[in-house]
């Protein structure tokens, strides 16, 4: 349709205002007046032209400002997203109830299913506790264990001597294998101790060999792990002095407590060196009057390494200790409650979505623990892609808990992520960059069967593929105007 034009007065008026520039301000604004109040209303019909008559430039087939001429990149990353949430869709619909996943991309929220309801977290509780340790104690604290008693005179200690833990969850000798499918890694010798002692010519020791864990509580396990739970199978028994896991030889045999096992393991190192111990092993607290010096001291690996061997590996006393030294280190108690408080504050000074969630120990082998894929992506998010604590996840098809999964896959080599898994559950948080951006996702799963391989693999690797082709859909170019 032809364009409408006003008639009469008001052309006379336009015609002013192009032709008497001089006229007053003032004068102008009358006139202005004038017209709108004397011209005529616009016809109710097309006004038909000359012939031969040129028309103005046609009708323009989109807005001036519209976001086609524009935006044209934004309009096709809108339609891209909406192309993707299309794909994700059937991916989210086969989330069973019970669970939830979550996607962020470049640290924005794209798309999620019950990202807010409470589940059990299994493994994925280990991110909360590796994130706050290496906030609250730094990756470079050491965890340091030493032996005290009296000074050696002729070789000869005359006296008890106290092995003092310190809280290193990795403590071993040399001659242990760890029965666990995934070893530890980045462990702690207990020999150089003894070497010591050696050195300075020690041969014997007249007295008893104590194990001292008092920097914690006694509480040796999480009592909600429950009648059924078997010490030494997945954890426990625990303690500041803790070595080979707390087994009493090594074997797999496991004492009761791993002060005492401890102490019996050092002796043993002691022997081997020619030092002979007249006494016996047992537990017991170092004086502090002075009357006991240190006579030699180990310490282990600095915290950022030690939080590698716990996601790595999802090691359970590691992380069930690391709780407990959050604790010492801000509240000056080693106990799990004062360690799993210090950790939800600092989760809340992080402004992680609490709602829901339920801390009941480190290592996520209690039901009782709840977290929302919301909290999950939410510490992800703050700690980054780049942080010492995305350094340290298992990668997939190459280490850790991963080594064996999404081989051949699009996450190969490249997806970082936490494992998580419990009788009906089964967890997988993490990172995953592509060309163009960062993906951060959390896929926890709650339910009878989902962890079974059958289950949960098909859709591990189908969320895997999915992060991994993003963007799809169109280019700015197709919504350029001609």
């Amino acid at each position: 349709m032809r364009r409408r034009r006003r008639r009469g007065s008001l052309i006379v008026l336009l015609v002013l205002l192009v032709t008497t520039m001089a006229v007053p301000a003032l004068g102008l604004a009358w006139l202005w007046q004038w017209a709108e109040v004397e011209a005529e209303p616009p016809p109710t019909t097309t006004t038909t032209l000359p012939e031969g008559y040129d028309d103005p430039a046609p009708e323009l087939d989109t807005e001036l400002l519209s976001m086609r001429r524009g935006g044209a990149e934004e309009l096709a990353a809108r339609a891209r997203d909406d192309a993707y949430r299309a794909v994700l869709q059937p991916f989210f619909d086969a989330v069973p109830e019970g669970s939830c996943a979550a996607i962020d991309i470049d640290g924005v929220r794209f798309a999620d299913v019950r990202a807010g309801l409470a589940v059990v977290p299994a493994s994925n509780q280990k991110l909360l506790v590796a994130a706050v340790a290496l906030e609250v104690l730094g990756e470079d604290h050491r965890f340091r264990t030493e032996l005290r008693g009296p000074q050696p005179v002729d070789g000869v200690i005359t006296g008890d001597v106290y092995l003092v833990g310190g809280g290193d969850p990795l403590l071993v000798t040399a001659d242990y294998v760890d029965p666990s499918p995934l070893p530890a890694i980045n462990t702690t010798s207990i020999e150089p101790i003894a070497d010591a002692l050696q050195a300075a010519g020690v041969t014997q020791i007249v007295g008893d060999v104590i194990g001292d864990g008092s920097r914690y509580d006694d509480e040796f396990a999480v009592p909600s792990w429950g009648p059924d739970f078997v010490l030494g199978a997945e954890a426990g028994p625990y303690d500041a002095l803790m070595i080979n896991d707390g087994r009493t030889f090594a074997d797999s045999t496991i004492g009761f407590n791993p002060n005492q096992s401890a102490a019996r393991q050092f002796i043993r190192v002691l022997q081997a060196r020619n030092i002979t111990v007249t006494g016996r092993s047992r537990n017991g607290t170092a004086p502090a009057d002075g009357s006991v010096a240190v006579l030699a001291g180990v310490d282990s690996v600095p915290l950022s390494d030690v939080v590698d061997e716990l996601l790595q590996t999802s090691d359970n006393n590691t992380a069930e200790l690391l709780v407990k030294e959050i604790g010492f280190a801000v509240r000056g108690e080693g106990t799990r409650v004062a360690g799993l408080q210090e950790i939800w504050n600092t989760l809340a000074e992080w402004q992680v979505p609490l709602d829901g969630v339920a801390l009941d120990d480190g290592s996520g082998l209690s039901r009782n623990d709840r977290l929302t894929c919301n909290a999950i992506v939410a510490i992800l998010e703050h700690l980054g892609v780049d942080s010492e604590l995305t350094r340290s996840l298992p990668v997939a098809g190459e280490s850790g808990t991963l080594a064996a999964e999404l081989i051949g896959g699009p996450g190969e080599g490249s997806l970082a992520a936490k494992t998580g898994t419990l009788t009906g559950v089964r967890a997988l948080s993490g990172f995953l960059p592509t060309d163009d951006s960062v993906m951060t996702f959390s896929l926890v799963l709650n339910g009878a069967g989902v962890d079974e391989p059958g289950y949960y693999q098909p859709l591990w690797t189908r969320l895997v593929t999915l992060l991994d082709g993003y963007p799809i859909g169109p280019h700015a170019d197709e919504f350029a105007p001609p």
